[in-house]
């Protein structure tokens, strides 16, 4: 996503509540004194929640990079052996028309048909 999209996204959504507080404390929905507790609260959760992404930021990357390169080691595998599996199939289907169709010209030559 563009920088700049998202921060004119972001401001979008400020210029909204902005707009929606102060559209409930013009009629009287609320009080003016609980709009701006709310908005502090609104806040501080924001800047919580950024800080705590900030400080857990450095475990949660090499938890998310060892977890991928664990998947593709995984994926690897399961092509491995998906494409033996497949060539084994293969074989054993190619060898099951070889004997069958040996067989059958063994028994046209034992009964002397042509």
């Amino acid at each position: 996503m563009n920088p700049v999209m998202f921060s004119q996204c972001i401001s979008a959504i400020g210029v909204m509540g902005i707009v929606i507080v102060g559209l409930l404390v013009i009629v009287q929905a609320i009080s003016l004194e609980n709009a701006a507790r709310g908005v502090g609260r609104t806040f501080s959760l924001l800047i919580l929640t950024l800080a705590m992404l900030c400080l857990v930021k450095t475990l949660i990357v090499p938890v998310v990079v060892a977890a991928l390169v664990a998947l593709q080691h995984f994926m690897a595998r399961i092509v491995g052996i998906v494409l033996i599996v497949f060539v084994g199939i293969l074989a054993i289907r190619w060898l099951v028309f070889r004997l069958n169709k040996g067989s059958q010209e063994r028994g046209d030559h034992e009964t002397g048909e042509l």
